[in-house]
């Protein structure tokens, strides 16, 4: 057998060479192009994000200073505008950096040095809606955020959200979001479920001590439900101070007569639990009170949000002082000035208030064992009652009982009633008696406006033993017996009081006896009252409020050792000016030895 040998034709092996210079010159190319990408990749990226931003919902976007690696990036600065759902938002951030995973298609971190944000909230009729609706379908690729320096201004149509300080956001791999701020003072954690179904918000003071604790689930479209957990007092201080608040509810609380009562409540805890069960168009809710875990009060309460029409059925069970701390800000200037020492008062309230309308409703309390201070009076175990029937018209029934009273240091009244209506701004006395010295002082019945001083009242004298009266005076030299009635026209204001035309008559007979020092010239009168047993006394009286005095006496009697016992009568008349003693012991029921010293020395016709 013969072995051929073949052999290709020159002209059969030139395409293939062609080919494979093509071939090699087409990958040198290509590596080029990469070599040139790379090398050119931050202006490449760069780029491409600036066309990206250049699109809708973007706006005016300004990038500069951008580099980029495998897996990290960093822009000096980044300004966009960005048209949401709820409104425009504008953003100027400085010093950016991140870090990413480009094959999992996921950000690792974001760090930003500065930001710049300016919303405006533009509510819309279906934004919850649409927020719901796209919170189910949000997934964020970002692990974690971090601003060291955040300017966040949100304008609002409750005023102006202006921030500044830290904030950091944090992603699960399940989607689980926490978000935290903090300023110089406070920080607030808000901690968001997967599903967006569960929200828990902790706001704490760097101080120490947590300013409340609101834990929101949402359970479907239409069933809310919180629960809220709150020192009292810090709550007040943080909703009128935080930057997170709007700038108008922010200073409506500052100014509000609520912040004032704010001392009152140092260590009180607060417990809020509210639902809806149609998509926040009714909330009720209930709220409690305590004070180191004692109970102080409750309130279960029903919000209509359409009109912001609020009710509230609350129960307080307080010490006076606790209640007069709470309700400083809406008593009256005279009731501050009032020492509570003891006591203890339960309280109901059913009020009802939307925005632009006055409170209504009522209110009914029940004091005990009051022990309260004004001036020299002190009063002892007292009772008080007060019902509120019409809030807006403040329209008020008042009884008293006051068992003991002090008034001064030397003179005590047992067994003080009072029962009067004030219909704001008419006081209706109805009943006011005061047991003293074996009668009744008692201010008749009368309507007065006790917001024009002074106050006119009549006060009634019934059955006053007159030897009672004259021994509480404390001056020995004068005594005597029978029984007073009458009248005392009394013009008062806060400090003072005037008696116009007021007048005595004594109801049966009796026995007056001076029996201070004798002098050679004593005109007859005083002869006669040395002794004088008479059938029939009447005095005039008038006081003004500078101490001047005028008692007009009109005595018909006897006297045994006086013109062997004929009758006589005559008109005795004084008047002077008391002694300042003497005045502030009619004010305060402290009379005592010194004052009664000068008023004889002084007072004597």
């Amino acid at each position: 057998m013969r072995l051929v040998e073949q052999t290709t034709p020159e002209h059969n092996r030139k395409p293939s060479s062609s080919r494979s210079r093509l071939l090699f010159f087409a990958l040198v190319c290509l590596l080029s192009l990469l070599v040139v990408a790379w090398w050119w990749r931050g202006l490449l990226m760069q780029w491409a994000l600036q066309q990206f931003l250049q699109r809708p919902p973007f706006a005016d976007a300004v990038v500069s200073g951008m580099g980029f690696s495998l897996d990290q990036a960093h822009v000096n600065s980044l300004q966009l505008g960005l048209q949401t759902a709820a409104g425009p938002l504008s953003m100027r951030l400085q010093d950016v950096r991140a870090s990413y995973d480009l094959r999992a298609s996921n950000i690792d971190t974001i760090a930003v040095a500065k930001a710049e944000l300016r919303f405006t909230y533009q509510p819309t009729p279906d934004a919850s809606e649409q927020s719901a609706t796209a919170s189910n379908r949000l997934v964020v690729p970002l692990q974690h955020l971090t601003i060291d320096n955040l300017d966040l201004s949100v304008d609002t149509p409750q005023g102006t959200i202006v921030f500044n300080g830290a904030c950091e956001l944090n992603i699960s791999s399940a989607q689980a979001i926490q978000v935290v701020f903090q300023d110089t003072s406070y920080s607030l954690r808000l901690d968001v479920a997967p599903d967006w179904h569960k929200a828990n918000v902790i706001v704490a003071q760097h101080a120490g001590g947590t300013v409340l604790q609101l834990d929101y689930h949402w359970r479907d479209v239409q069933k809310h439900a919180a629960k809220l957990e709150a020192d009292a007092s810090a709550l007040l201080k943080w909703l009128s101070s935080s930057g997170l608040i709007p700038a108008t509810l922010k200073k409506d609380m500052a100014s509000s007569e609520l912040m004032r009562a704010a001392p009152g409540m140092a260590a009180v805890k607060l417990a809020l639990s509210a639902e809806s069960p149609d998509d926040l168009a009714n909330l009720t809710g209930r709220l409690l009170l305590t004070r180191d875990e004692d109970y102080l009060a409750t309130a279960d309460l029903a919000l209509k949000t359409a009109t912001m029409r609020l009710k509230a059925d609350a129960h307080l069970d307080l010490t006076t002082v606790e209640i007069v701390e709470l309700f400083k800000p809406w008593l009256p200037e005279v009731v501050n000035a009032w020492r509570f020492a003891t006591g203890h008062a339960m309280t109901t309230l059913h009020l009802e208030w939307r925005p632009q309308h006055a409170l209504t409703g009522s209110a009914y309390l029940r004091a005990y064992h009051l022990g309260i201070g004004f001036g020299a009076i002190q009063v002892e175990d007292g009772f008080l009652q007060l019902d509120v029937k019409d809030w807006a018209k403040f329209s008020v029934f008042m009884s008293a009982d006051v068992p003991k009273l002090l008034l001064g240091k030397e003179t005590t009244v047992r067994d003080l009633t009072l029962k009067a209506h004030l219909q704001n701004p008419l006081l209706t006395i109805e009943r006011v008696n005061l047991p003293v010295f074996g009668g009744v002082l008692e201010v008749l019945p009368a309507t007065v406006n006790i917001e024009r001083w002074p106050v006119q009242l009549t006060l009634g004298v019934k059955d006053i033993d007159l030897a009672q009266l004259l021994d509480s005076l404390n001056y020995p030299a004068l005594s005597g017996t029978g029984t007073l009635n009458g009248k005392l026209p009394l013009s008062l204001t806060p400090d003072t009081f005037e008696i116009n035309g007021g007048l005595l008559k004594a109801t049966v007979p009796g026995v007056l006896r001076y029996q201070g020092p004798t002098a050679d010239d004593e005109n007859i009168a005083f002869k006669a009252l040395r002794n004088m047993l008479y059938h029939s006394l009447q005095a005039s009286m008038d006081y003004r409020p500078n101490g001047e005095y005028h008692i007009g006496l009109r005595i018909e009697g006897k006297n045994p050792q006086l013109l062997s016992g004929h009758p006589v009568a005559f008109n005795l008349n004084l008047s002077g000016q008391l002694p300042e003693l003497l005045q502030k012991g009619i004010l305060t029921g402290d009379f005592n030895q010194p004052v009664l010293e000068q008023l004889n020395g002084t007072g004597h016709p």
